[in-house]
């Protein structure tokens, strides 16, 4: 820049030698562009870390343990316990393969990427840092997709008796604390077993639902909306503690510790009856072979959402759940709608859920996820309602794909999902939905012609579908969607 010029001495005391240089550094990044500036921080941040592994590997070489490792790091007092686990982590993975380090530094591996493979070493005893396949493979790929691979290998190498002994190591160590967030907000943490915690998600979720449903749902346009999602799952998840709904929002007796019979009423405190409450199944969704069924077969039992399910869960699911069976081979006709339904059935519904188990793209669970037309429906070439065009999507990758006008597809080499810009004839058309605002921000539905009574349900939901706008359109049916899915458990 023509400014005076700055000597480091590299021999000279370590800690000058490293202040001077980010100094210096600090003064190149406010003469580059941003996303230069950017990049180049990047490249800095993760020699930073590989160093960092480095240096830590060479105590676990010495024969440290993790405890020791973790104060190193904790020293100046300014690292959390879970920042410091963490770093442990990615040094102990380093010290089983070099390689992983060696990445971080020329760029061909994320920090994030190397935590994903240290995360998963951790659980396989250190496989997983020396896998040549899933190293390659979590390198290549972005990390929700990474998560997704990494998963799958530590699953495959569980059997049942080990995931029956994390669940029992989560139940013991379960809890709850109080505590405050960096935007000032107070918050409770609850903590234990997966399978608990999804039960409660599950709770939330449908909870948050029907909020979504009180403040208008698909009738309101989503920026009129009073709440927005986390505030709706906040309040639902009030309502569900605190019993603010009344009796009928407490759920199943069983839930709250009560007891009697489903759909019978039960003495209140105040001699009266309680309104009856209606017994809801959660929904859990495994695969599972006939085998792992009857016990003859102690191989991981995996639900669908990727999660190994231990045989103590496994057998409380089949005492009380629907069973539905998946068969993958024969003519699906099932599956395979065409162009004569708009929306995903219930069994493509759970098709989906068998198949991709959660969003395609992130990994968010599947009760978050709609089904998604690879090739729009309303396209020029018309996609069609079958299994083989159709891919489970959360709210936020759903809103992403249609407004970037992104194309969503399978990439067999890599075995993920990819995106790419959508070709003229993959794209609906703009207009196709547009109807102008009323002055209270719905949407009127188009004149309906004549018809006879049976088919005016059918001409309503038509119109209401012709009434929306290109935005509205690209929503996710949440709702649609989750009333699609059978109460029960599928398997």
């Amino acid at each position: 820049t023509g400014g005076p010029t700055t000597h480091i001495n590299l021999n000279g005391d370590p800690a000058t030698v490293i202040t001077d240089l980010m100094i210096a550094v600090e003064h190149v990044l406010v003469h580059v562009p941003a996303q230069t500036a950017l990049q180049l921080l990047e490249f800095c941040s993760r020699r930073i870390d590989a160093s960092e592994a480095r240096i830590l590997a060479d105590r676990y070489e010495n024969g440290a343990s993790d405890r020791t490792v973790e104060d190193l790091v904790r020293s100046d007092g300014k690292t959390s316990k879970a920042e410091a686990k963490k770093r442990a982590s990615r040094a102990k993975a380093t010290n089983a393969n070099p390689d992983i380090a060696n990445r971080m530094s020329n760029g061909t591996m994320s920090t994030e990427q190397a935590d994903i493979i240290a995360t998963a070493a951790a659980e396989t005893n250190g496989a997983a840092a020396c896998n040549t396949t899933l190293i390659e493979d979590i390198a290549s790929t972005s990390p929700e997709q990474g998560r997704k691979k990494a998963r799958k290998f530590v699953n495959d190498r569980l059997n049942a008796d080990q995931i029956q002994n994390r669940h029992d190591k989560q139940e013991r160590q379960r809890g709850w604390y109080r505590h405050r967030l960096s935007n000032g907000n107070a918050a409770i943490t609850f903590h234990g077993s997966d399978e608990k915690i999804d039960a409660i998600e599950r709770k939330v979720t449908a909870g948050a639902d029907a909020e979504y449903q009180a403040d208008g749902g698909r009738d309101v346009p989503r920026h009129n909306h009073p709440r927005t999602n986390d505030q709706r799952g906040f309040d639902a998840a009030h309502k569900l503690l605190t019993n603010a709904g009344g009796a009928a929002e407490a759920g199943p007796a069983s839930d709250t510790g009560q007891t009697g019979n489903a759909g019978q009423s039960t003495e209140s405190a105040a001699g009266k009856a309680a309104p009856a409450r209606k017994t809801v199944r959660d929904v859990v969704h495994v695969n599972v072979t006939l085998d792992q069924l009857t016990g003859n077969d102690r191989s991981a039992i995996i639900a669908s959402d990727g999660k190994p399910l231990p045989r103590s869960v496994f057998n409380q699911i089949v005492c009380g759940a629907d069973i539905i069976a998946h068969i993958f081979d024969g003519n699906g006709e099932l599956l395979w709608q065409g162009r004569r339904k708009r929306l995903a059935t219930p069994a493509q519904i759970n098709g989906l859920i068998a198949r991709d188990g959660g969003c395609v793209q992130c990994g968010a669970h599947h009760t978050k996820c709609v089904a998604h037309h690879l090739l729009p429906w309303e396209a020029v070439d018309q996609g069609e309602s079958n299994i083989d065009n159709l891919a489970f999507v959360c709210d936020d990758c759903h809103v992403r794909l249609h407004q970037r006008k992104l194309t969503l597809f399978y990439d067999p080499d890599s075995q993920t999902w990819k995106t790419r810009a959508a070709l003229p004839h993959e794209v609906a058309p703009e207009n196709q939905h547009h109807n102008p605002k009323t002055s209270i921000g719905t949407y009127p539905s188009k004149p309906a012609p004549a018809q006879n009574p049976s088919s005016a349900s059918n001409a309503r939901a038509r119109n209401r579908n012709n009434s929306r706008t290109p935005e509205q359109s690209g929503l996710p049916r949440l709702h649609e969607a989750r009333n699609n899915r059978r109460r029960g458990a599928l398997f």
